[in-house]
């Protein structure tokens, strides 16, 4: 299990980063639809937080940051909703609660909980540990101070007026705000300080009033929680990556995402001529250059069984050394598509640039073939 827990202000739950992705679309299946017996719908999520279907921006990010995840990692975004808690099902403090859960050949499975659990949790550290757990955050605050007029009143009290300024100091705004009063309707307030009485006319004070950002920290975060269950996540991605060749059910492959297949490509020589062999000691040489994980095939079997053999195991693209690679200037090889079959001749030099790009999503396989000449192989 991985867990992210986001602190925010249980007044402003709002997040800066929401605009970035309030146009982007998820499968929502709500606590109302639910008993209404209505489908799931497909909702932006900047729709669903203004109509207050999910609760708040900052858990409506963390739903759309998964959904963005799951979707990289090879979830079928056909097979992917959102389901809210009904209020059976959600925890007595939680504020709202939206499972991802993917369809497998089980069903529907919870494979991620996003919920906005208020304060709860901390409350409950707070009370075992009794330990400050509180948030610190600016606030404006009305400040009254009664201010002396020095010059004046060193006149009139002489060497009290020091102990006068000092007890006008340490009034509150609440007690400023009676001296004000009492200026203002008997034109006198009387200043009592350990017994003693001082009569304080208006030209004696000045009352100021003005607004300064203070620190607080009377304020104990919310918490936004995603919780990641990461067995089932690997099932559901092993699963929704699961295919048959059209036409031969006996031919199965995992269409892994590049950039999750363990095995980024395999290097298939097209025979153990001794030719070959420093073509194939380039290909490594490229592919460590740009730390990419192989895996080398160099059995007696045909290149057809060998494609298949490497399919099975998830290993995205097959780069063959054939007895073309040696003949050009510069040596050449081909790669090899695990979902389509086709293939494209490139240069060694530009293989690690090219395979890192595909794994890491900065390039399509469609851009690469339309960069690179295509390779037409005897059929399978």
């Amino acid at each position: 299990m991985c867990e992210i827990e986001h602190f925010v202000d249980p007044e402003d739950k709002s997040f800066s980063k929401f605009a970035k992705i309030a146009d982007q679309k998820l499968v929502l299946l709500s606590a109302c639809d639910q008993l209404d017996g209505a489908p799931a719908r497909e909702v932006a999520i900047g729709e669903a937080v203004a109509n207050k279907t999910v609760a708040n921006e900052t858990l409506g990010y963390y739903m759309a940051r998964c959904h963005q995840f799951l979707m990289k990692i090879g979830i079928d975004d056909r097979r992917l909703r959102f389901r809210q808690h009904l209020s059976n099902e959600m925890a007595h403090y939680a504020q709202d609660s939206w499972d991802a859960e993917i369809l497998t050949s089980y069903g529907w499975i919870e494979c991620v909980g996003n919920a906005d659990k208020a304060c709860y949790d901390l409350q409950q550290h707070f009370k075992a540990t009794n330990g400050k757990l509180d948030k610190r955050r600016m606030v404006d605050v009305n400040v009254v101070e009664a201010e002396a007029n020095m010059a004046l009143l060193g006149k009139s009290f002489k060497k009290d007026s020091k102990k006068i300024q000092t007890a006008l100091q340490k009034l509150s705004s609440e007690q400023v705000s009676v001296v004000e009063w009492e200026l203002r309707t008997k034109n006198v307030y009387n200043l009592d300080i350990k017994g003693e009485n001082y009569a304080l006319t208006p030209d004696l004070l000045n009352i100021k009033k003005y607004s300064k950002k203070m620190y607080k920290t009377d304020v104990i975060p919310a918490v936004i929680k995603s919780a990641y269950d990461v067995g089932r996540i690997l099932y559901s991605v092993l699963e929704h990556s699961f295919r048959q060749r059209e036409g031969d059910e006996q031919r199965t492959f995992l269409a892994f995402k590049p950039l999750v297949a363990p095995i980024k490509c395999s290097i298939l020589p097209i025979s153990a001529n001794e030719t070959l062999v420093p073509v194939m000691e380039a290909v490594k040489e490229e592919l460590a250059r740009y730390e990419l994980c192989y895996k080398v095939d160099d059995s007696s079997g045909t290149i057809g069984r060998r494609y298949a053999r490497t399919d099975e195991i998830g290993i995205p693209f097959g780069i063959t050394v054939d007895f073309d690679s040696d003949k050009t200037t510069p040596h050449t090889v081909t790669i090899r598509h695990v979902e389509t079959m086709s293939q494209i001749r490139l240069p060694i030099s530009e293989l690690g640039r090219l395979i890192s790009d595909l794994v890491a999503g900065r390039q399509q396989w469609s851009d690469a073939q339309a960069k690179y000449p295509r390779f037409e192989a005897n059929a399978e």
